[in-house]
């Protein structure tokens, strides 16, 4: 669930970044609601309400899961457009333009140059992000799917021992997610270093094809 929630929601929260930031007449208000919504409500009550609410207004019926993920990930989608939208105004505005006179499409122009750098900006921002949402898909208990926290009070309510059962549940949660902090603070040292021996290589070869030397 965590990782379709977090596919979901990075790409809900890349639309509405990019609608944000192109400031679009009518959509653009429509994507600040959106996140403002999300962000300063509770995760219970968005998965309530997706899961109560939804049927009632739509007529559509989901079971628990598919109830949680839409919740979830409309979640995160929130958190990821305030995250991206902070990368692509940090990138330079000299670069789009740049970009738009050699002839770029305003896609190209994202998909080759702005989204790349504001990407590497946020990525420490999208990896709590998924951290978050690996503790936050306990909430998801409440509706009755299955997932650690919902299994763990079921075996608590059969044993009669919640104490040591959902001591247990919790050491489970902070093992995976510092592992993967860990994982993740490692990876991203190892990209950026990467990026930034890409980038003094490229001028290197471009100081010595103008002739020139780096100092």
């Amino acid at each position: 669930m965590s990782v379709l929630a977090m596919v979901a929601g990075s790409l809900i929260g890349l639309t509405v970044a990019i609608l944000r930031v192109r400031r679009m007449r009518w959509l653009a208000p429509a994507g600040t609601a959106y996140v403002e919504f999300f962000k300063n409500t509770p995760l219970l009550a968005q998965i309530l309400g997706v899961y109560y609410a939804l049927p009632v207004v739509t007529g559509l019926r989901l079971d628990a899961f598919s109830s949680a993920l839409i919740a979830l990930s409309l979640n995160v989608g929130a958190f990821m457009s305030e995250v991206l939208r902070a990368g692509i105004i940090g990138v330079d505005r000299g670069q789009s333009e740049a970009a738009s006179a050699i002839g770029l499409t305003e896609f190209q122009s994202y998909r080759r140059i702005i989204l790349p750098q504001a990407l590497l900006a946020i990525l420490p921002a999208c990896a709590s992000i998924w951290l978050s949402l690996l503790k936050d898909t306990s909430v998801a208990s409440v509706i009755s799917v299955a997932e650690l926290m919902y299994n763990g009070r079921t075996l608590a309510v059969d044993t009669y021992r919640p104490v040591e059962i959902f001591t247990v549940c919790g050491a489970l949660y902070f093992i995976v997610v510092y592992v993967q902090s860990i994982l993740l603070e490692r990876a991203y040292q190892a990209w950026l270093a990467r990026s930034r021996r890409t980038v003094v290589g490229r001028a290197s070869i471009a100081g010595r094809a103008r002739g020139g030397a780096l100092p």
